[in-house]
């Protein structure tokens, strides 16, 4: 049986093809982002479970140079949690006294019942707060602290979504304006 012509199904418009496309798009950069801010994170994870082997004697002397040159907080805290030395100010301390005191944080608890942990807080600032508690043999723990900048990614994405939006409006916009045109007789 024919079909006639008024019943064949006709091709989608094209500006409702670009309006897919242009949606697609920015899920795609966006999974991308999100995939190298995990990756950062897990680099920077790798890079701080190397601080404890930079460290030769357990001194706030010998840990100063380290937690400079990596840009970490290194820490000594004994068996209950307090700390015995720490090294000098860094620039994210404001972020990491937003996720409270540290002896009750889950890594420095785990680390003094002997199990090394790590630690993610936040993001706060754009920057997500990672952490490493290690037990010592004399007791008590190293505690490394660091961060990770996944502001640039999430930036990335909420521009790319903000920017499609407009497009898809101007699209719909200027298919609903030439539709209007082609309706209206000369």
């Amino acid at each position: 049986m024919q079909t006639s012509p008024s019943t064949r199904k006709r091709p989608p418009p094209l500006f409702l093809l670009v309006v897919l496309l242009l949606m697609f798009v920015p899920t795609v950069v966006g999974a991308i982002a999100l995939m190298r801010s995990q990756s950062a994170l897990r680099e920077r994870e790798a890079q701080i479970a190397r601080v404890p082997f930079m460290i030769t004697a357990w001194e706030q002397a010998t840990c100063e140079p380290v937690a400079a040159r990596e840009g970490v907080i290194i820490a000594y805290l004994n068996m209950q949690g307090g700390t015995i030395f720490r090294t000098a100010a860094a620039p994210f301390d404001e972020v990491d006294a937003r996720f409270g005191p540290w002896p009750p944080r889950d890594e420095v608890q785990a680390a003094l019942a002997g199990n090394r942990t790590f630690g993610r807080y936040g993001p706060s600032h754009g920057l997500t707060l990672v952490t490493l508690a290690q037990p010592r043999p004399e007791g008590g723990a190293l505690y490394v602290l660091g961060t990770s900048d996944r502001g640039f990614s999430r930036l990335t994405f909420a521009l790319t979504e903000v920017a499609s939006t407009v497009v898809v409006i101007l699209l719909i916009v200027f298919w609903r304006l030439r539709r209007g045109r082609e309706a209206t007789p000369p």
